[in-house]
């Protein structure tokens, strides 16, 4: 949690002292299929974050409709992570600018974490680490995701100032 509260606070001073001058109005236009990807993907992290936060924070373990939202979340995950590695697998070209390179930077680490907590789902539904492996798995599992969260904010909010010279994602 002071994690998120961290992120959060980096990301709004960076606004309020420089991005707010260097603001162009929105991000590079990946077209409309990866724009729309971009957005599932946020929706679908924003989905799995609430549904595990919420029953992390009261103490409890996650059941019922928590856990239905955060396998549905984790299905439409799946799906735009893959789309969107694919759709922008093509856009290798080096960016000029310091915003640029974090920005891709980001997005390649959300993109790494995702395959560290689909490989850590997955691995933790066979019988082949025991009760301590799956304990273990299922930690790799929240701490993966913490940081994905992470990643994806920062990635988010240099899209959202990004520049208008600069096209990668």
């Amino acid at each position: 949690m002071i994690t998120l509260i961290a992120t959060a606070l980096l990301v709004i001073s960076h606004y309020l002292w420089i991005g707010r001058r260097r603001s162009s109005g929105g991000g590079p236009v990946h077209g409309r299929i990866a724009s729309v990807a971009h957005l599932l993907l946020v929706a679908a992290i924003a989905v799995l974050a609430i549904s595990s936060f919420v029953p992390a924070l009261s103490g409890r373990a996650m059941h019922g409709w928590m856990l239905l939202a955060h396998t549905a979340g984790g299905g439409l995950f799946v799906v735009t992570l893959a789309a969107l590695v694919w759709i922008l697998s093509d856009r290798d070209r080096p960016s000029t600018t310091w915003a640029g390179m974090v920005r891709k930077f980001c997005f390649l680490l959300v993109a790494l974490l995702g395959l560290c907590v689909l490989i850590s789902t997955l691995l933790a539904m066979t019988p082949f680490f025991g009760t301590q492996g799956q304990r273990a798995l299922l930690k790799f599992h929240a701490w993966s995701g913490l940081l994905m969260v992470v990643a994806t904010i920062v990635h988010g909010y240099l899209i959202c100032i990004g520049s208008k010279r600069d096209g990668t994602a």
